[in-house]
């Protein structure tokens, strides 16, 4: 049986900051990551 995993990946404050890319949230199942919850900083920290 495998584990299924919730990873945060940063964490996040009121106040936007255009410098960090927020708050983001993966899950594990399988062995195979999956981005569930997230902005468009983190698609840009990606895409570099």
């Amino acid at each position: 049986m495998t584990e299924t995993q919730v990873v945060l990946l940063g964490t996040g404050s009121p106040v936007a900051d255009p410098e960090r890319s927020g708050p983001a949230l993966a899950v594990v199942a399988a062995g195979k990551p999956y981005l569930v919850d997230f902005g468009p900083g983190v698609i840009r920290r990606a895409a570099k």
